[in-house]
């Protein structure tokens, strides 16, 4: 009986891959990042061009420094603006879109997929892709949100569908424990987890989308 109970999984197993199943994609609230000894470089050694593309702006530029400047009110001022745009000028620095997927994606989101693993193991339908290549890491869909201390190190991404309410206490335990002595780990090692872990880490800010004031995503699939 043992004997037949594993052909038949193995027969199940082989019709799965060879004419697939419509299997629903495990996802996480959140992951952790690697280690943050075992991470080389910083999101400060990386420049975005201008929403002109007439100079490159380094994000070293934001460090220490609050965004948005005062509070969550400027983000909600600008909405009215969103495309068409309504002729607003605007007068600070804004960033251009970038590809975060794909042969053009853009170094700065090498860096953080290469240390922060998805929060889903499937992809969207092919026919809602419009890049290539393909790569475990990638950016599933708009929203999703890395975490990043005020040493430019990322510390954890969220899933596009994680309440950015249920990212604010990751935000307050950062800054209430901000940096003590050498810098710590966030965890010993990667884990999908819906529960917090203490770390000695203060964020600069969430860098993903509407939840910063600099526009620096381009979306990877088709409307």
């Amino acid at each position: 009986m043992l004997g037949g109970s594993m052909k038949l999984c193995n027969f199940v197993a082989l019709l799965l891959l060879t004419y697939g199943c419509d299997v629903k994609a495990q996802r996480s609230e959140f992951v952790h990042c690697d280690r943050e000894d075992t991470i080389d470089g910083t999101i400060y050694d990386y420049t975005i061009p201008d929403v002109h593309d007439s100079q490159n702006i380094s994000l070293s530029d934001y460090r220490g420094k609050q965004e948005p400047g005062a509070n969550g009110t400027e983000i909600m001022n600008g909405i009215q603006y969103v495309r068409p745009g309504s002729d607003f000028v605007p007068n600070f620095q804004l960033f251009n879109k970038l590809d975060v997927n794909g042969k053009e994606e853009h170094p700065l989101f090498t860096f953080l997929k290469k240390h922060c693993p998805s929060t889903r193991d499937g992809f969207a339908s092919k026919d809602y892709l419009f890049y290539s290549p393909m790569k475990v890491n990638d950016i599933r869909w708009n929203f999703e949100k890395f975490l990043i201390n005020q040493n430019g190190k990322p510390v954890k991404r969220f899933d596009a569908s994680t309440n950015p309410e249920k990212i604010e206490a990751h935000v307050v335990q950062l800054l209430t424990e901000g940096i003590s002595g050498d810098l710590k780990s966030v965890s010993t090692e990667r884990k999908s987890t819906t529960n917090t872990t203490a770390s000695n880490f203060s964020p600069t800010f969430i860098n993903y989308n509407e939840l910063i004031s600099i526009n620096i995503i381009k979306s990877e699939f088709k409307n």
